[in-house]
């Protein structure tokens, strides 16, 4: 995959998950320390905000994970941030109709100002939101593909008239102001060549919807994303490559490999790697704990001031590599 030439010159933008499921001992964080935990992330110099949007996945062990409801807290943060971007990742669209979830999203955009990005997906198998609607598990990839056509065009502002398996939609327009011109941006989620090309149709952004820690996690599936965007006739440059990570602050080796840990300096030393591999938005979810239960961990106001001077040294890298002249880079700091 060649290198985007513009991949360093822009920082690497840091986006946080809200801890909006619950944890393997069952304990839900409340809206008021949702809404503070933002504010803090806000003043802490974070770029994005995210909500995970599940119904009710079922766990390995067969625990059924409960979750916040994603849209309605994404509308409460509109209003409760002010400069921070916020954003579901990932909103499968089967759980709600194409017209009413952009609907959603266009009242979220101009709540917040024009700070939404709207992440969107397929859904993952284990989740029983898939039978609450009557959508075969197997079924979701054709629906999610088919429910972008009308999406992203009523987001954009066009009239939609679509006729599908899933999906009938006859001359519809949101009408409604937009909080800046063509709407939000879109990311779509995925892994596999069917949703790598569907980001590149669709996508302002593609986001590997899967845990990464090493560049060489990403040279597969960016590659892919270049050659589906090639293939219809799009310059690979106008489409973000984005992901998530675990970040562990603990001082000890991480109990998961898929784990970010170590030092400050070396906790950002692999982020920054990530970067310069051609990852543009970095999610993460952030511990300072071993964990050996199921289930991701509930980010606190702790962990986001713990990670300070993770974000100072990461920066500092980047300020390094814009010193350098363009033929010197490509090897983390």
């Amino acid at each position: 995959m060649s290198q985007r030439p513009d991949a360093l010159s822009r920082r690497l933008h840091l986006g946080l998950y809200l801890p909006t499921w619950d944890d393997a001992a069952g304990a839900m964080v409340p809206w008021p320390a949702q809404r503070d935990l933002a504010r803090l992330a806000e003043d802490a110099g974070w770029d994005t905000i995210w909500v995970a949007d599940h119904f009710a996945p079922r766990l390995s062990d067969d625990r059924i994970q409960r979750f916040w409801e994603c849209w309605t807290l994404l509308a409460a943060l509109a209003e409760a941030t002010s400069r921070v971007t916020i954003g579901p990742l990932i909103t499968p669209t089967a759980f709600r109709t194409p017209p009413l979830l952009a609907r959603m999203a266009a009242t979220v955009d101009a709540i917040s100002g024009g700070r939404l990005l709207v992440g969107l997906g397929a859904g993952a198998d284990r989740e029983r939101g898939f039978e609450f609607v009557g959508l075969p598990v197997a079924e979701r990839a054709s629906a999610f593909a088919e429910a972008l056509e009308v999406i992203v065009p009523l987001l954009r502002g066009d009239q939609v008239d679509h006729a599908g398996r899933y999906y009938a939609v006859r001359d519809y327009q949101l009408g409604l102001p937009q909080a800046r011109p063509g709407g939000p941006p879109v990311w779509i989620a995925g892994q596999k060549p069917r949703m790598i090309g569907l980001a590149a149709r669709w996508g302002d952004a593609f986001n590997l919807n899967r845990v990464v820690s090493s560049p060489e996690q990403l040279a597969g599936p960016f590659a892919e994303l270049e050659a589906a965007c090639l293939a219809i006739g799009r310059d690979p440059a106008t489409i973000q490559r984005t992901g998530y990570a675990f970040i562990a602050l603990h001082a000890r080796p991480a109990a998961a490999d898929s784990a970010i840990t170590g030092t400050p300096e070396e906790i950002a030393a692999r982020i920054h790697a990530l970067h310069q591999a051609g990852m543009e938005h970095l999610l993460l979810v952030v511990d300072d704990e071993e964990r050996t239960g199921l289930g991701w961990p509930l980010t606190t106001p702790r962990h986001v001031e713990r990670f300070a001077p993770v974000m100072a040294a990461l920066r500092h890298f980047e300020d390094q590599d814009r010193a350098q002249p363009t033929s010197a880079r490509g090897t983390p700091a």
